[in-house]
């Protein structure tokens, strides 16, 4: 990842922190996704587009395999995992899923979408203590997120 792009990264991160405009938020988190897909490999960037496209086409074996290749390719890009696990996820293949997930959010501990996911995943299982636990997270990355307080206190309320 480009020094430049990192410094862009940082800057939307704090600016997270203390935004409280909901349709800010939105942009910004929108902004800190779009970098993350950026990468410096050609190939890469084509296999992403391709498995963004599939997926997108519900044919999410052919997804499966350009995000595969991806991972296979950079084993350090945090969004391929993503992406991975969403196919997984949409499959219904929730294990393979946390386990992409869990990659994603060693390479980057803020990946606040892949964190969603995993919520929604562990709600799906019944498991709300430990969604409540990644939503509560959340809450230190994007604090004034309205819908992070909403889904925190559903699942309060089941527990």
């Amino acid at each position: 990842m480009s020094n430049n792009k990192n410094i862009e990264i940082e800057k939307l991160f704090d600016q997270l922190q203390s935004t409280t405009d909901q349709e800010q938020i939105k942009d910004i988190e929108s902004s800190i996704l779009s970098l993350w897909l950026k990468t410096d490999n050609r190939l890469v960037d084509d296999l992403m587009e391709d498995g963004m496209q599939l997926m997108g086409n519900y044919q999410y074996e052919d997804a499966l395999e350009a995000f595969s290749k991806v991972t296979h390719i950079d084993p350090d890009y945090a969004e391929g995992w993503n992406k991975r696990a969403i196919v997984y996820y949409l499959r219904g293949e929730f294990k393979l899923a946390i386990r992409d997930i869990q990659r994603t959010l060693q390479l980057e501990p803020r990946h606040f979408a892949a964190m969603s996911g995993l919520a929604n995943i562990f709600r799906e299982m019944l498991a709300y203590r430990k969604a409540l636990k990644v939503l509560k997270y959340m809450t230190r990355i994007s604090p004034n997120r309205e819908t992070l307080e909403e889904q925190i206190k559903a699942l309060e309320e089941k527990l």
